[in-house]
């Protein structure tokens, strides 16, 4: 019950943190100059931008921070400067995790005001699993892009497993706790998977897992 409180509250913590700096005057400025044609992005004000980002993701462990242009329809910064970064919202595959963030948030209606996607595996972030929580960019009343937080599996997993400390958090040497999504496929690692990975994958062998899942 604890781990499960401390995954709540932590999407807790980034969805308000997502509509708050989705009206920080700095990111709404960055959005402005990342979306001005031309824009150099060796300017000193992008190194500034660069900063703000990296500082609110090494604070909330965000594995990386992305900004939506409503006018040009392209991602117009990342903060990891990923195969992602430039890219518009039509060359995203229609299935795409990433696209169904952006489009949730560009259609946002009421107090429906932060999407939250469900992990799956990143193209632009070696395949790596991956959630996307997002927010309208709202500027002088009018949506101007999308606030896009990119959380990594990584930091998840260190919650459900204390950092692989699994006895100090009252575990002993058995018990484990992981995440399962509504499709019933796990979405944390293990404790055995991490402790010994080739007898957990032999022990699913051995029950007729498939070796696609």
């Amino acid at each position: 019950e604890s781990k499960r409180q401390q995954i709540e509250d932590y999407f807790s913590l980034i969805s308000k943190l997502a509509i708050t700096y989705s009206e920080d005057k700095v990111i709404v400025s960055a959005l402005t100059d990342f979306s001005k044609p031309g824009y150099n992005s060796g300017q000193s004000s992008t190194n500034s931008y660069h900063s703000y980002f990296q500082n609110i993701s090494d604070r909330f462990n965000i594995d990386d921070i992305l900004l939506y242009s409503s006018g040009i329809s392209n991602i117009v910064y990342t903060l990891k400067r990923l195969r992602d970064n430039g890219l518009s919202l039509n060359s995203l595959e229609n299935n795409s995790t990433l696209r169904n963030t952006i489009i949730n948030s560009l259609n946002f209606e009421g107090n429906k005001k932060v999407f939250i996607s469900d992990f799956s595996n990143y193209k632009y972030a070696d395949l790596k699993p991956c959630a996307f929580l997002s927010a309208p960019i709202i500027k002088e009343g009018k949506q101007s892009g999308v606030l896009i937080f990119r959380i990594s599996i990584d930091y998840i997993n260190q919650i459900m497993t204390n950092n692989e400390n699994w006895e100090v958090a009252g575990l002993g040497k058995t018990v484990e706790t992981y995440i399962v999504g509504p499709d019933y496929k796990m979405r944390s690692n293990s404790r055995f998977f991490i402790q010994d990975t080739t007898n957990y994958l032999k022990q699913l062998k051995n029950t007729g897992v498939s070796n696609t899942i």
